[in-house]
């Protein structure tokens, strides 16, 4: 009558949040416990056990003096949500459920004490307590100096300096903030911020000692304080500590926080040389890095060799070296995520610093596991014409299969057929493991499965898992039309200088014809001085190392020999002309729009729906500007956007456009389509500006802005996560859109100018110093996703966007951003990031906003931020700009209100680094397929 689910358990289950490791297939794997009963638990999982599995579990409840041991059964999964929008339900953690077996009396007694009794978490203290300092073979030296002291902590506090806590013998380490220094009737006292620590731990009632540890001008201090852990998870507040101790930093230099690009470190499974595993890297230095591993994989102990590692910057190889495993910890972020730190020392000390070179990954397998998506992938294999090669041990049963979904009864039967195999001798194959290979909308894929035959096909049971590799993270485009484009080089033997017919080319490499054995070519070879020729021009393209070697049947039985090269040292313009040819060649429809096109635009952007009432209004008012801009943007080919549109004949039926935005990212805006009964327009219009972002490498990051009421892009990026589970790589971010119009005589906000001296409020508005970026930097680290710290260039030396500003003023345009900064008798109190760019950059004025961030949570916090609200809109207005736009992740807009703006939209912003866009590309082109053959079938249904 509630509507509340029936609750099934025998036993209460408790919310405890405790580590733990299970062993499978000899392995052990770390996992976190969800919740637990006296019948069983739910523990945390990336990469959930199969549901029958039994697992031997191991964990050390809170403040126990030893291990309980158990044996599980895995009873259900729940797979991880990867496409989760904000504002959707939250999305529960993955794992599994499991049920205890074989529990003994002595062990349930044991376990019933840790979660319900009256002696597990009342008093006793694990062993080993606090070993922060203990570990340390140098001596600690102590300060002891209350002014030294004090100025040590008021400079933490206004740095926002990372604070590292362990308590109760450390099984987890903590990240916590200190934000203010008071002095009051008890003393002078250190505000803290909450520290996210398990449900289990507050239970305990009694003070304990936490471990803190920052570092500080190249030294570690360290004290302890004693709390009770319920009081903690609030902010809180202690005494000013009597003595610190401290030691020399004697650490290499490490990049965490300030890496600019995403990286990643590869290696081959120390367990299992089959495995090949991509770990996200935390910090790495000279001699060594750390990476980020989660619930549900594998624990590498200390002293694990790690042969073969290889970083990545973004898709860009980095450096090949070995390793050795020296420590691995738990450790909780400040947001509360748990994890595994592991933290690896290079073997190789004399190998060169980490350099970026252009190389790309190849073979990135994943892996589709969960039953109906393979069925799903199964059946849109059916409807294509892909070809299927078999293989059984080293034999090759036949190339020409074509797989068949076809539905039965007992549900969906899955049937290989092949005309070599019906012709093949009865006992050629009848039953085993066969492997299935095939490539589908560019992406190499392959399983194996239980088969059998029968009636001269191959029967398959449904396969477990299918893997998949992107064979190419580019574009190639076959060049066999016309003869058109060539490959000269000087041969590094025979000297003589040679021109082949190029069969297909990319940004990264090309393939040409040559009968390599009469011409004496051999893998590895470089090519010295080679040229291409394009449509009657030709480009030097450096030096081509041979990669492959290839013999083919044609028609009539001809073989035809191939090389297979990559480009060494490519020039920027003949990459240019390549990337310009590839597209020209891939996307015919797809042309440049021209200047005098511009009201050809506003047609489209109108009949599309595009320009919806509001947004139509707030760009009638500035119509005059956005042409002005449009004409030079549209006026020549420039380094900092790409405008494109699809046309037939002489209409436009879509168009989309990318600019530059921050210092390594570029904005996808501005994509409207018409409805047209035959072609995809969308699909070619989101092709062609894929393929043009992917093939520049300078672009790093990639974002993209649509309202959340907007179900075409909601759609396209929720089935793109769901496809390509791209952790640390994809981001969603909700903002609210918020505006005030500044057009008009009206005084109500006055221009500014900037310094804007304090008035009776004693508020300082002035633009930030150099000694301000660094705290600012360190306020959004803290508060921001990697991901978007990254993207936007939201680091100290990049605040003002110096080099994308630099791109756009030789062409009459602007791209700004100011860092302003409000004072309170001299220290930060907040600051604001105040963007700006020439009208009609992006039509909705996305790149026209700022954004505040108050460094106090006090009650004057409020009133300060409120003045650097209105000082914000008053520089725009002295900017000349008619309406000012806030675009912010606050929920409560109450101080934005107060100053005269009114919230309008919300927008979801999808951000993504380099590994996602030609991902996104498969993506695009494998979806839009599926509507190709559905108008096919529909159109065939009607005609016949």
């Amino acid at each position: 009558m509630t509507g509340r689910p029936e609750e099934r358990r025998e036993s209460q289950r408790v919310s405890l949040h405790v580590p733990l490791l299970f062993e499978k297939g000899g392995r052990s794997f770390w996992s976190m416990t969800e919740d637990v009963s006296l019948g069983g638990a739910f523990l945390q999982s990336f990469h959930p056990p199969e549901t029958g599995e039994r697992l031997d579990v191991r964990f050390h409840p809170p403040v126990s003096s030893r291990d309980l041991r158990l044996q599980v059964k895995v009873v259900h999964r729940r797979e991880r949500n990867k496409s989760a929008f904000p504002d959707e339900a939250p999305s529960l953690p993955a794992g599994v459920g499991v049920v205890f077996e074989g529990v003994s009396r002595d062990l349930r007694d044991r376990l019933a004490d840790v979660l319900f009794g009256s002696t597990g978490l009342a008093g006793r203290k694990r062993p080993g307590a606090l070993t922060g300092e203990a570990d340390e073979t140098e001596p600690l030296r102590l300060l002891k100096d209350p002014d030294a002291i004090q100025r040590v902590f008021q400079c933490v506090c206004r740095k926002l300096v990372p604070v590292h806590v362990r308590h109760l013998g450390g099984t987890i380490a903590h990240v916590s903030y200190f934000t203010k220094i008071e002095s009051s009737k008890r003393g002078v006292r250190v505000l803290a911020e909450p520290i996210p620590l398990q449900d289990a731990d507050p239970a305990v009632r009694s003070k304990v000692p936490f471990l803190f540890q920052f570092p500080h001008q190249d030294r570690w201090f360290s004290f302890t304080v004693k709390e009770a852990p319920e009081e903690v998870k609030r902010p809180w507040s202690f005494r000013l500590p009597v003595q610190l101790t401290w030691r020399e930093d004697r650490r290499q230099e490490r990049y965490s926080h300030e890496l600019k690009h995403p990286v990643t470190v590869e290696f081959p499974d120390p367990f299992d040389s089959n495995l090949h595993r991509v770990k996200n890297v935390l910090d790495v230095s000279f001699g060594g890095l750390a990476f980020k591993s989660y619930p549900g994989e594998e624990v590498y102990p200390p002293g694990t060799p790690l042969e073969g590692l290889t970083i990545f910057a973004s898709d860009r190889f980095c450096r090949a070296t070995e390793g050795v495993v020296k420590h691995s910890g738990l450790a909780c972020s400040h947001q509360g995520e748990v994890f595994r730190r592991v933290g690896v020392a290079f073997s190789d000390r004399g190998a060169p610093r980490l350099t970026e070179v252009p190389r790309f990954k190849e073979d990135e397998m994943e892996e589709m596991t969960r039953p109906e998506t393979i069925l799903q992938h199964l059946k849109r294999v059916s409807q294509s014409s892909t070809k299927i090669l078999s293989g059984l041990d080293h034999c090759i049963l036949f190339s020409d299969g074509v797989l068949r979904a076809e539905k039965r009864s007992e549900g969906t039967e899955i049937l290989v057929t092949s005309p070599h195999l019906a012709r093949s001798p009865v006992g050629l194959f009848q039953e085993g493991d066969v492997t299935y290979h095939y490539l589908l909308h560019g992406t190499y894929h392959f399983f194996v499965a239980p088969t059998h035959r029968e009636d001269g096909a191959l029967k398959l049971q449904m396969p477990s898992r299918i893997y998949k590799a992107k064979r190419r993270r580019v574009v190639r485009v076959d060049c066999n039309e016309g003869r058109a484009a060539r490959l000269r080089f000087v041969h590094p033997v025979l000297g003589h200088r040679l021109t082949f017919p190029l069969r297909d080319l990319s940004v990264r490499g090309l393939a040409f014809d040559c009968d390599y054995t009469r011409h004496l070519l051999w893998k590895e070879f470089f090519l010295k001085d080679s040229e291409i020729e394009l449509e009657g021009e030709v480009h030097p393209v450096g030096s081509v190392e041979v990669r492959s070697l290839s013999l083919r049947a044609a028609e009539g039985g001809i073989q035809e020999k191939t090389c297979g090269a990559e480009f060494f040292d490519l020039p920027c313009d003949t990459e240019k002309k390549i990337s310009d040819y590839i597209f020209r060649k891939s996307n015919p429809h797809i042309v440049q729009v021209a200047s005098e096109k511009i009201e050809n635009l506003w047609q489209l952007f109108s009949k599309s729906g595009f320009l919806y009432p509001s947004k139509a209004a707030y760009l009638s008012r500035i119509k005059g500007e956005v042409n002005e801009t449009w004409k030079t943007l549209l006026s020549g080919d420039h380094d900092f956007y790409k405008h494109i549109v699809f046309r037939e004949g002489e209409e436009e039926l879509g168009t989309a456009s990318a600019v530059q935005v921050y210092e390594n990212c570029w904005l996808f805006q501005h994509l409207a389509t018409t409805s047209h009964p035959v072609k995809l327009v969308a699909k070619y219009v989101i092709l062609g500006l894929a393929q043009f972002l992917m093939e520049h490498r300078e672009i790093k990051y990639l974002i993209t802005y649509f309202r959340k009421e907007n179900s075409f892009p909601r759609k396209i990026y929720s089935g793109f996560l769901d496809s390509y589970p791209l952790d640390e790589q994809l981001r969603f971010t909700k903002f609210n859109f918020l505006s005030c119009d500044l057009g008009g005589e009206s005084k109500e906000i006055p221009p500014v100018r900037l310094p804007m001296r304090p008035g009776r409020n004693g508020i300082l508005i002035e633009l930030a110093g150099e000694s301000d970026k660094e705290i600012i930097e360190s306020c959004l680290r803290k508060e921001l996703h990697p991901l978007l710290i990254r993207s936007r260039s939201l680091h100290r030396d990049s605040l003002t966007l110096p080099e994308t500003s630099a791109v756009f003023r030789p062409k009459g345009l602007f791209r700004d951003r100011y860092c302003l900064v409000a004072r309170d008798r001299g220290e930060l109190a907040a600051f604001a990031l105040v963007e700006n760019a020439s009208p009609g950059m992006n039509l909705s004025g996305l790149l026209n906003t700022f954004c505040v961030w108050s460094m106090q949570s006090d009650r004057r916090s409020h009133e300060i931020k409120r003045i650097l609200i209105r000082a914000v809109a008053g520089f725009y207005r002295s900017l000349g700009v008619r309406t000012a736009i806030c675009l912010t992740l606050e929920e409560d807009p109450g101080d934005y209100a107060a100053v005269g703006f009114r919230k309008e939209k919300e927008y979801i912003c999808f951000t993504s680094s380099r590994k996602a866009i030609k991902s996104y590309y498969d993506y695009v082109q494998e979806r839009f397929s599926r509507f190709e053959e559905r108008k096919h079938r529909s159109s065939g249904e009607l005609l016949a």
